[in-house]
């Protein structure tokens, strides 16, 4: 008797309590579940009692025992808020989340604490997307970047592609992967030609300082390659074919598997440039030499729980012929051609953990390897037989090996007035070969930063930052920089950032040589010091839907001034010895003025950019007056 009664009291107070649950599914417009959304449920009768749950891989979130009625608030990235009253527990409610409208912008990473829309950004991301790669039919990062504002694309026959952003480049200008850094420049410059975009979801674009979140070379701003994820729910494939007139064949094809809570994509291709003279066609030598490039990549992502996996392998290696002229005799007829062979490897691992709603950590660990490779052959054209030339100095092996380690954390506050983002990261780069003044050399750092952002009010968000740095070789300051966004309109935002910089001298800047038959005659030196930089930026949007467009308009300017800026200069006029050296004192300065017009189906943007630059030497040699550089650009 007494068992029976206490299951009867156990059933009445489970009634009890399961008539405090509240049960939610959410699906989008299609009827597919929502996984990772943050829904918060808060008590109206008792405003101290709340909750918080993230939706499930089956879209399901529910909460118990809150007295009704409660305050339902649902967020989930893509998709617009949706905020319901819930009088009294109605089982599992199916909720239809809608997507969000194209004026809240793309789902930016780079530059921000967590994933977000580009409105909500505090500093200012340029984002380029997969349709605009394929609109531009963009093969790299060169062929993408050559038509944006306040960007200046140079091009060397045995150096490739470099970039100049706001008045600085090459070494200021931090390119990334996935958050992973490039390793591997020429002259201190990535070689865009050698980033291909086949398996590249977007490109992000911050234009101005962020050395205290991404460390030296990130005085002008940082490019962030973001590939393509591989979906979990099905499998694909896929292919495609360039030609061009002027001799360039490409082809490429791609594959997915989803395997529940495994995902795999692979991707591969093969670009080739037959090489090209706008004066003389039939010679044997060319302006543009021709080159091939193979590339191929690796991704898989696996969840567990709330953490989730992800492994990233890529592969590339190009070859670049430089063909001279024939000599030609009664005897013989040879040629003396080189061949610049480059070869990447990159493998990456992430980790992200969810601890609850409001904390997240993430681990990136990564491996990168760099070879080029210079042969110089004598070719006799009548046998079409090839051998080593006899010079040392015609041939050389250049080797970089880099390990990169970055650990952050991100907490937010429960109202969402603030966040902070604190995180470690570590870089280790090992450089040898006879451009490497024949030897050996390394250098690390070791670097803490943290990030506040804090929302004064509903229109004013405020960041404080700064970065702490430890370098091998050179000793280094603490870097601060502080931000801020005023959104004082539902269509107006505007934001400003001051920031300090800092970069050591690369190794390439110290112990470089680079002699090449008269063509090149670089060498490094070791006695330079490392840079110190002030800038300061400042940018409005005016954004407005109309009909079904959405048309914008952003005037902004910025400011850079760099202490012992480290360049490349003739030693000496009678010399044809080029090295590097510390400026006394650089500066940039500019603004621009571009504007959207968008729909689903199509947009078109135009602008207009002029960029200044003033140098002295040694306190004494001074550009009579800045150089202005105008640009303009107009795209469909």
């Amino acid at each position: 008797m007494r068992k029976i009664s206490f299951i009867i009291i156990c059933c009445l107070l489970g009634n009890l309590y399961f008539s405090n649950a509240q049960n939610v599914k959410l699906t989008n417009t299609e009827r597919k579940p929502l996984e990772g959304a943050i829904v918060q449920f808060s008590s109206l009768s008792q405003p101290d009692k709340s909750a918080l749950v993230i939706s499930n891989f089956k879209g399901e979130a529910w909460v118990l025992g809150l007295p009704f009625p409660l305050l339902r608030r649902i967020n989930l990235m893509g998709f617009l808020e949706r905020v319901d009253t819930i009088a009294s527990s109605t089982g599992i409610a199916v909720v239809v989340l809608t997507s969000a409208p194209s004026q809240l912008g793309e789902v930016t990473v780079t530059g921000n604490h967590l994933p977000g829309y580009q409105k909500n950004a505090v500093v200012p991301v340029q984002v380029i997307r997969r349709e605009d790669i394929e609109r531009r039919g963009a093969v790299t990062v060169q062929d993408l970047l050559t038509q944006e504002l306040n960007m200046r694309i140079s091009f060397d026959p045995a150096l490739g592609s470099s970039l100049t952003l706001q008045g600085t480049g090459g070494e200021h200008i931090k390119i990334l992967v996935d958050g992973v850094p490039v390793i591997g420049r020429q002259n201190g410059n990535i070689d865009l030609g050698q980033l291909n975009l086949s398996n590249i979801e977007r490109v992000e674009v911050v234009k101005g300082p962020m050395s205290v979140l991404y460390g030296t070379d990130a005085l002008g701003g940082v490019i962030n390659l973001i590939t393509k994820t591989p979906s979990k729910e099905n499998w694909s494939l896929s292919g495609g074919s360039f030609y061009e007139s002027s001799g360039q064949y490409n082809v490429e094809g791609s594959a997915s598997l989803g395997l529940k809570s495994t995902a795999i994509s692979v991707n591969g291709g093969r670009n080739y440039f037959d090489g090209w003279d706008p004066v003389d066609e039939s010679g044997r030598s060319f302006l543009w030499n021709p080159r091939e490039q193979y590339f191929g990549s690796l991704k898989v992502t696996q969840r567990l729980g709330g953490l989730k996996l992800t492994l990233n392998s890529a592969f590339f290696t190009e070859e670049i012929i430089n063909k001279s002229e024939p000599t030609v005799t009664p005897y013989v007829a040879y040629a003396t051609d080189q061949y610049y062979t480059t070869t990447r490897w990159s493998h990456q691992l992430i980790a992200d953990k969810k601890f609850n709603n409001f904390s997240q950590l993430n681990f990136t660990g990564a491996y990168s390897n760099y070879e080029y490779v210079k042969n110089t052959y004598r070719k006799d054209l009548v046998a079409l037989s090839e051998q080593l030339t006899a010079d040392n100095l015609d041939d050389d092996t250049t080797v970089f090996n880099a390990f990169f380690t970055r650990v952050n954390h991100t907490l937010s506050g429960k109202n969402l007035k603030w966040s902070l983002l604190s995180g470690l990261d570590f870089n280790y780069e090992q450089g040898k070969g006879k451009k490497i003044d024949n030897s050996e050399h390394a250098m690390y750092d070791i670097a803490f930063y943290s990030s506040f952002d804090y929302k004064l009010f509903d229109k004013l968000t405020l960041r404080p930052s700064f970065r702490a740095i430890y370098n091998s070789q050179f000793a280094a300051p603490i870097i601060p920089s502080f931000s801020l966004m005023y959104a004082p309109g539902k269509f107006m935002t505007a934001r400003a950032s001051v920031s300090m910089g800092y970069r050591a001298p690369s190794l390439k800047e110290q112990h470089l040589y680079f002699v090449d038959n008269g063509i090149h005659n670089v060498q490094g030196n070791p006695d330079l010091i490392a840079e110190r930089s002030k800038q300061a930026m400042a940018s409005v949007e005016f954004k407005k839907p109309i009909a079904d467009f959405v048309f914008s308009v952003e005037p902004g300017f910025f400011y850079n001034e760099i202490k012992n800026k480290i360049s490349l200069v003739q030693f000496d006029a009678n010399s044809t010895l080029y090295t590097y050296v510390n400026l006394d004192n650089f500066s940039s300065r500019g603004f621009e003025l571009k504007s959207r017009l968008s729909h689903n189906k199509f947009s078109v943007q135009g602008g207009v950019a002029f960029t200044g630059t003033l140098g002295t030497f040694d306190g004494d040699v001074e550009q009579p007056e800045v150089a202005w550089y105008p640009r303009s650009q107009c795209l469909r």
